[in-house]
């Protein structure tokens, strides 16, 4: 098992770039086995992944800028995840992703476990637990967790989600000077700052 690292995001570089092609920007932002987090920038128009499923990890995505079309579940069901949109994934649940948008939709994509979703960005060959999806699959997309941080009132800790033990995300609201101590059992524990600063100790 490893142990928790600590890193910081410099505001001025997203990190490696992974994919760079007209119209779409890939960056590395975090590279653990626990969670492979990357930034995307898709300009209007911009199809993502076609319906696939991942066995072994969960796949999470949080809208910052424009919107997303999220297509879940067999029976192929339609969200529009606009920006403050967090949608959890669970494993074995088909899903697809485009912007189908005019405007540039910009967003973060969490796989937990990273199950090699870097490499496989990279085009080095190796594996990735990424399949079609099977004829029948049983799970809809109510079995997704779809929540947009900006409609909901937020505590001083509201927890958004999820009982999948791969990944617990929380949002949390803090006024100038409060602290707040994460509470977290697994190996890694990461803070995306939305507004405001953080100092971290």
């Amino acid at each position: 098992m490893s142990t928790p690292s600590q890193s910081t995001l410099p505001t001025t570089d997203l990190g490696e770039v992974v994919v760079e092609r007209p119209g779409r920007t890939i960056r590395a932002v975090v590279e653990d086995p626990s969670v492979h987090v990357t930034w995307s920038n898709y300009a209007g128009g911009q199809l993502g992944s076609p319906l696939h499923v991942h066995h072994h990890h969960a796949d999470v995505f949080f809208i910052l800028e424009g919107e997303l079309e999220l297509t879940l579940g067999e029976s192929m069901e339609l969200f529009q995840a606009t920006a403050g949109t967090l949608a959890v994934i669970p494993p074995n649940l088909p899903h697809g992703f485009a912007n189908r948008s005019d405007a540039t939709a910009e967003f973060l994509n969490f796989h937990a476990p990273g199950s090699g979703f870097l490499d496989y960005l990279r085009g080095h060959g190796k594996e990735f637990d990424q399949h079609p999806p099977p004829t029948t699959s049983g799970l809809t997309g109510l079995d997704a967790t779809v929540s947009n941080i900006h409609s909901r009132a937020l505590t001083r800790a509201d927890t958004v989600l999820t009982d999948d033990p791969r990944i617990a995300i929380s949002v949390v609201n803090l006024q100038p000077g409060a602290e707040y101590q994460a509470r977290h059992t697994g190996e890694t524990c990461m803070l995306v700052v939305l507004d405001g600063a953080h100092l971290g100790r």
